[in-house]
């Protein structure tokens, strides 16, 4: 499977996993004055924050909009990898293992892990790591192993993990395999390929994948099974980058376009100016944009009415790439290529 593949699979599938693990105890660990680890990956993505303001004696008085900014920049490993948020913590993984970080982004565990990690993420009920032949299942109360699960061969082809409410599948760009959670055995076998082509690129929401196929039709599936609920054909072209609530966000030329999953009917469109879309993410009230400008200049972070796509803010950044980004109350976290967490209030 491919970079691109992983990436965008796994942000795009995210929310299923975060929504999950964020039940409860995130949100009473991470509060919304504090900096959370997507806030902080995602300073790097620089989070809007616009809040309007009224005023008791004079309630024509225009609206304060307070614009984003980085709250803190930390040097969390050498290489950026995946970023999640669950059981009260921020997770990611360097050479060493997997990396369990504070609501400051600070660093409070180190999970031990043999072998280089492909892919790592927190859902369904506990933190999971990927390597070339085992899958690690990680006790978030205890951050023990409580399970290495063998993967079946061809091993190596299995380069992402994906946790959602109540199912996790690790995958290639053509297939995705089925973990037993019961059993931790790895299990049922699903074909992505149609026509003997591997998709084009996916975005995830919770209960619900989207699926672009190489005939550029727009497959919806059912993300605890993955069978098909629907097909339809865009009226926008463009990968998928993002979705909510059954709108698909793709990058359409040097921005965004927004289709209807199932009629495939344009919402809107904006023109970022971007070169490419490094990440996208819906949270905390807005559809969150990193890209690199076709100017050259630095990446940059939008933050997106998630409406209409009218561009609400936007925020230069420090770092180069995104390999993941989450939200937290009141917080944007991106991580970047070379390993910073970044987190935009």
């Amino acid at each position: 499977m491919s970079q691109d593949f992983v990436t965008t699979l796994r942000l795009q599938l995210r929310e299923a996993a975060e929504r999950e693990a964020r039940r409860g105890p995130l949100r009473r660990a991470l509060p919304q004055t504090r900096p959370l680890l997507l806030a902080a990956a995602l300073a790097a993505v620089a989070v809007v924050v616009v809040l309007a303001v009224g005023s008791l004696d004079s309630p024509k008085r225009a609206p304060v909009t307070k614009a984003p900014h980085v709250v803190s920049r930390l040097a969390i490993a050498d290489q950026g990898g995946t970023l999640s948020a669950g059981f009260g913590s921020l997770w990611s993984y360097d050479n060493t293992g997997v990396l369990r970080l504070g609501p400051d982004g600070a660093l409070i565990a180190r999970v031990r892990i043999r072998g280089d990690i492909n892919d790592a993420y927190a859902g369904a009920g506990a933190m999971w790591a990927l390597t070339d032949d085992h899958l690690y299942r990680i006790d978030p109360k205890t951050n023990r192993i409580l399970a290495r699960i063998p993967l079946p061969p061809p091993s190596r082809s299995f380069n992402g993990v994906f946790p959602s409410s109540g199912a996790v599948f690790i995958a290639n760009g053509d297939t995705a395999r089925y973990v037993d959670l019961k059993t931790n055995r790895i299990g049922r076998r699903v074909d992505l390929t149609r026509g003997g082509e591997a998709a084009r690129g996916f975005a995830g929401e919770p209960d619900r994948t989207y699926m672009l196929r190489r005939d550029g039709l727009l497959e919806t599936l059912d993300s605890r099974t993955l069978r098909r609920i629907a097909v339809a054909r865009p009226e926008a072209n463009g990968l998928p980058v993002a979705a909510d609530h059954g709108v698909v966000v793709l990058q359409n030329g040097a921005g965004l376009a927004a289709v209807d999953a199932t009629s495939g009917k344009q919402r809107w469109r904006t023109n970022l100016g971007t070169s490419r879309v490094n990440g996208a993410l819906f949270g905390n009230g807005a559809l969150w944009v990193q890209g690199t400008p076709v100017s050259g200049a630095r990446d940059q972070l939008w933050k997106l009415d998630p409406h209409t796509g009218r561009v609400l803010a936007a925020l230069p950044l420090s770092d180069f790439g995104v390999t993941g980004m989450t939200t937290t109350p009141g917080r944007l976290w991106i991580m970047s290529a070379g390993g910073t967490l970044t987190a935009i209030a």
